[in-house]
């Protein structure tokens, strides 16, 4: 249910959100059920899949879809070898369309998951913004924007292209011509039960990304 605190086990080989190895969660757990771990909230997003037919609607009819996710929304190309074209709105306010393989919307969690293998910036797990990035773009516009926590975006498959949503890699809907996707943040939090404090994120990302600060005597002289 949304709201309650979660472990997070480690059982493969990046955990951006865990910081217990799996072969050490039992003797552990005895500390984040009596003892005093640090809640840490994330923001969640939630994305409305607005469609035209399927289902068992009248054809034609507009259908709405409402699905919450932690990391990122994607809207991608369908067919391997196309490009898809993806108009952009945030705040309702026209950004751009981008021709490009896909446009992620990603939480300050998902930084550290597609987002960053595709260029966009890491942003600390706890600030409750919106990233916003294509995905190998056409003509350029390969510019990551990071939005206020309250901002919507709007995602628009354009005329003569279809294209596919998926939230947090797992759930993906087909999209058609004028479908859209809104994406804005959950009123739901994600909670992780922590035994170290906020600032442990750049440790484990020194870890993660294999990431090695210079000795001091490495340095060069001015």
């Amino acid at each position: 249910p949304p709201g309650v605190p979660i472990l997070g086990v480690n059982l493969g080989r990046v955990g951006f959100m865990t910081e217990v190895r799996a072969e050490e969660a039992l003797a552990k757990l005895d500390f984040y059920l009596k003892g005093s771990p640090r809640v840490e909230e994330r923001t969640m997003l939630h994305a409305v899949v607005s469609s035209r037919g399927g289902g068992g609607g009248e054809v034609g009819a507009r259908q709405e879809e409402s699905i919450h996710g932690l990391n990122d929304v994607v809207v991608g190309r369908e067919a391997v070898a196309r490009l898809t074209s993806v108009a952009a709105r945030v705040d309702g306010v026209q950004l751009t369309t981008y021709r490009a393989d896909g446009v992620i919307v990603s939480t300050a969690t998902g930084s550290t998951g597609y987002l960053v293998s595709v260029g966009g910036p890491i942003v600390h797990p706890e600030l409750p913004v919106l990233l916003l990035r294509p995905i190998a773009p056409h003509l350029g516009l390969d510019i990551p924007l990071v939005l206020a926590a309250d901002s919507s975006v709007e995602l628009t498959v354009g005329q003569g292209y279809r294209a596919l949503a998926s939230v947090d890699g797992f759930m993906d809907r087909s999209l058609a011509e004028g479908d859209s996707v809104t994406v804005r943040r959950s009123p739901y939090k994600a909670r992780f039960l922590r035994a170290n404090p906020a600032s442990h994120f750049y440790t484990v990302l020194t870890r993660r990304l294999g990431w090695s600060p210079s000795p001091e005597g490495d340095r060069e002289e001015p």
